[in-house]
């Protein structure tokens, strides 16, 4: 069994936070949501090592200060034994994919957790049947969309969000 500890900041409190909230599994352990991480992360390409990179960075300098969390002075986790040797594969893949020498634990986390997090964000996305794009939403599809787009809480879609709040409101009139 590996351990793994790390000394946290507020992008590694922020994203279990995020995780948190979305995550309906029974195992809230930071080991759990790590284990996780570790299995969805295991068949991901350079390129989306690399799109996952970029958009870390785009997380800590956009969204990160818009969430007040607490930060531990440090994290620690066990990881399972049978996914020690996919832990060893995915360290392996994310160096060659983002050309490191070494990759730091923190960082490492980092990486896991925000893909953990896309990762649930679409399992949110994607309840119920799939259907085939229409020109004309149901009531349902609609539902879906404006949740998902509660759910992504970005500031581009704070237009939107203040347009139905009208459009409701006028409704309720």
């Amino acid at each position: 069994m590996i351990k793994k500890s790390w000394k946290s900041n507020k992008c590694h409190a922020a994203l279990e936070y995020l995780i948190d909230e979305l995550d309906r599994h029974p195992d809230t352990s930071r080991p759990g949501k790590v284990n996780r991480a570790i299995v969805k992360a295991k068949n991901l390409s350079d390129e989306e090592w690399r799109k996952l990179s970029k958009e870390l960075k785009l997380f800590k300098n956009n969204e990160l200060s818009q969430i007040d969390v607490q930060t531990p002075t440090a994290m620690q986790v066990k990881i399972e034994e049978d996914l020690e040797s996919d832990l060893g594969i995915i360290e392996e893949n994310i160096k060659r994919a983002l050309e490191l020498q070494t990759l730091q634990t923190q960082y490492e986390i980092q990486l896991l957790w925000l893909n953990y997090l896309n990762c649930l964000k679409e399992e949110s996305m994607n309840v119920g049947e799939s259907k085939p794009k229409e020109e004309d939403l149901t009531g349902p599809d609609i539902v879906k969309k404006i949740v998902k787009i509660m759910l992504l809480n970005r500031d581009k879609d704070k237009d939107v969000l203040e347009k139905i709040k009208n459009i409701l409101l006028e409704w309720e009139e």
